[in-house]
């Protein structure tokens, strides 16, 4: 085959699809109205879903910050950042991670239902620590803003 064979049989092949696509596509017009209206409802329906808490936990706490003044190098303390669940489903803790090896958290890793208290109870060893501490808790839960975050600062003397 010559080129301007070739050229004439891949511009009819084109053509032909291009003519297929024009006639089974506009033959669509209703489908396609009642597609994007359903995805319109959905997108709707989606969004004051997400933007609602209302179906979530939520975690009160009575405070995210605790000043432990100060503290002896090798001193322990134990703190404790109450809270209440003060959404409309059970409250889980998922995970509590410090961004510290000297503080050991421990909580109830039980659901807290709506209206009910609990604590998380951390641990603080101030062994091997001079001066400033700034520190902090981030807390993994399942509420819509899926973490929280908790702080504590320490000035330690050293020994």
């Amino acid at each position: 085959m010559d080129m301007q064979k070739v050229i004439r049989l891949h511009y009819l092949t084109a053509s032909k699809f291009l003519l297929l696509i024009l006639i089974f596509g506009c033959n669509n017009v209703q489908t396609r109205k009642k597609v994007d209206s359903i995805n319109v409802i959905s997108e709707k329906d989606s969004n004051s879903f997400v933007s609602s808490d209302s179906l979530f936990p939520k975690i009160t706490f009575d405070t995210t910050f605790i000043n432990l003044d100060t503290m002896q190098e090798g001193e322990i303390k134990i703190i404790e950042y109450c809270f209440k669940n003060t959404g409309s489903a059970p409250l889980i803790i998922k995970d509590i991670i410090p961004n510290c090896g000297c503080s050991t958290p421990s909580y109830k890793n039980i659901p807290i239902l709506p209206g009910e208290q609990s604590k998380i109870k951390l641990v603080i060893n101030s062994e091997n620590k001079i001066g400033d501490q700034n520190l902090n808790l981030v807390v993994k839960t399942n509420t819509y803003e899926k973490y929280c975050q908790l702080k504590f600062y320490a000035f330690i003397k050293p020994k």
